[in-house]
């Protein structure tokens, strides 16, 4: 891999990173604005409607970022399955919440959230790459002698 590639592959993972996190953050939202509506707090149908919009913006916006580099072979391919996914069942479950199919909505929506916490495990697990090619070799050299 060059320097550009693994620059841009980098980059991408950051920006991955970034996304999903705030994707599991907006899905633990979202469970707990339902909750607290199911418990009898109804102004939070509007903060859960509110947050649904909001995750289903970063979950096309992380494929739009996600898909054409991994496709290509900038950035890493095992996310694009779930990002893809996310892509589609995000707008799915706002248009079952608006359309009040209440049963689909619940139950696709802990899917979805599921998978939101899968993906992230994975995409946290997925090592960075070194800044550059130099910097991987020396810091592997820094790292045996300050161990012996």
């Amino acid at each position: 891999m060059n320097r550009r590639q693994l620059v841009t592959h980098r980059t991408v993972l950051l920006l991955l990173r970034t996304s999903v996190t705030t994707l599991a953050l907006l899905g633990l939202a979202e469970a707990m604005f339902a909750g607290s509506f199911l418990n009898g707090h109804y102004a939070m149908l509007q903060a859960h409607r509110i947050t649904g919009m909001v995750t289903g913006a970063v979950a096309i916006l992380q494929a739009v970022v996600v898909i054409p580099a991994g496709a290509g072979g900038r950035g890493p391919r095992r996310p694009i399955a779930g990002t893809a996914v996310l892509a589609v069942a995000v707008p799915a479950q706002i248009g079952l919440g608006l359309g009040r199919a209440l049963g689909l909505h619940v139950m696709l929506g802990v899917l979805v959230v599921s998978s939101i916490m899968l993906l992230a495990v994975q995409v946290w697990r997925t090592p960075l790459p070194a800044r550059s090619p130099s910097s991987a070799s020396s810091g592997s050299r820094s790292t045996v002698a300050a161990a012996s």
